[in-house]
């Protein structure tokens, strides 16, 4: 009686350390498999960050292009005001001319 109890225990120790044996084999895996996902997870925000890190130097480029573009545009406003005055001048002077030249 006392060997079939003690065979049925030994059964019984036997089939836990089995258990226990697959249980740490499938922590290993999934173990892997979370170290895998962190790491693709790491290289996507790696790459998003690159990316947020390249668009904020476009838009800078973008903003001083337009800044850049803008100061022209008032040099230019500014040039053509200069040679809007300049030709009314002109014309002012030329009418004078006539003027006393006719009389």
């Amino acid at each position: 009686e006392k060997r079939h109890a003690l065979a049925k225990l030994e059964l019984a120790i036997a089939d836990m350390e089995e258990t226990r044996k697959r249980k740490d084999r499938e922590f290993g895996r999934l173990q892997r498999n979370l170290m895998e996902l962190l790491q693709e997870q790491k290289f996507e925000l790696d790459r998003l960050r690159e990316k947020g890190v390249e668009l904020e130097c476009a838009t800078a480029t973008s903003a001083n292009a337009a800044a850049l573009t803008a100061s022209r545009a008032k040099d230019n406003e500014r040039q053509s005001n200069a040679m809007f005055n300049k030709q009314e001048e002109l014309m002012k002077f030329q009418f004078m001319s006539m003027g006393l030249s006719y009389f």
